[in-house]
């Protein structure tokens, strides 16, 4: 799940992050509310678990991005 402040490009910006550390994104979906937070949550497949850390130290680094974190349901 990615938290960050709405702004143009933000989707493709955090949608590029994935792919960039060899993931593949399965699904994805994104709600921006009336206080322009978005939150983009996507089901990605890594080759392994220390490649989450690279994802989402990735996703931290995007502009208006305040937190990316693992959602475990």
């Amino acid at each position: 799940l990615v938290e960050a402040l709405d702004r143009t490009k933000l989707l493709r910006d955090v949608t590029a992050a994935p792919s960039d550390f060899g993931a593949n994104i399965h699904a994805s979906s994104s709600v921006t509310g009336r206080d322009r937070i978005a939150l983009l949550r996507y089901e990605i497949e890594l080759s392994d678990r220390e490649a989450l850390e690279y994802v989402l130290s990735g996703l931290r680094s995007i502009d208006g991005v305040y937190d990316a974190y693992r959602l475990v349901l």
